[in-house]
């Protein structure tokens, strides 16, 4: 029985590890990589500029502040669980 609880532990503490490695790389790609601003292009126009204004509020939260922060909460609980198992 405790053989298989280990196992258990040792195969969630590799998601986790997994989970929390994915996460970063994700997170470093798309921030340094041109794939930013590929997605980027299609929210501009050369001749009327950006499709969203940059001061509007709601679309800069939807767009850009709650998806950062969730990924940064993710990467942290991800992390925090990590080392509570060790």
């Amino acid at each position: 029985m405790s053989i298989q609880i280990a196992k258990l532990k040792n195969f969630a503490s590799r998601q986790t590890v997994l989970g929390l490695v994915l996460a970063i790389i994700f997170t470093l790609t798309l921030e340094h990589s041109a794939i930013d601003v590929a997605i980027s292009q299609y929210f501009y126009s050369p001749t009327d500029g950006w499709l969203l204004a940059k001061e509007s509020l709601l679309p800069n939260l939807i767009f850009y502040t709650i998806p950062k922060r969730l990924l940064i909460a993710f990467e942290v609980y991800m992390a925090i669980a990590w080392l509570q198992r060790y």
